[in-house]
């Protein structure tokens, strides 16, 4: 069986129930704005290489069966 997986419906289950996250990791991402490498692309310094403040914290792992309560009453 197929799982749709929905960053929108993601982001709004992490806020609303914070238990959903197993795993996150706090680095620096900003947004390519000025297309030398991309275009509105969230570029990730996960190596550290840019010797930046952590200014985002990504989820990197979900209870998807909690969240996928939350997907169904939200859809």
């Amino acid at each position: 069986m197929a799982f749709y997986r929905s960053c929108d419906l993601g982001a709004m289950v992490t806020a609303i129930d914070p238990d959903v996250i197993n795993g996150s990791e706090d680095v620096f991402a900003t947004v390519e704005l000025t297309g030398t490498y991309t275009r509105g692309m969230m570029v990730v310094d996960w190596n550290g290489q840019l010797k930046k403040p952590s200014n985002v914290r990504l989820v990197t792992s979900m209870d998807t069966l909690k969240a996928r309560e939350y997907f169904d009453r939200m859809l």
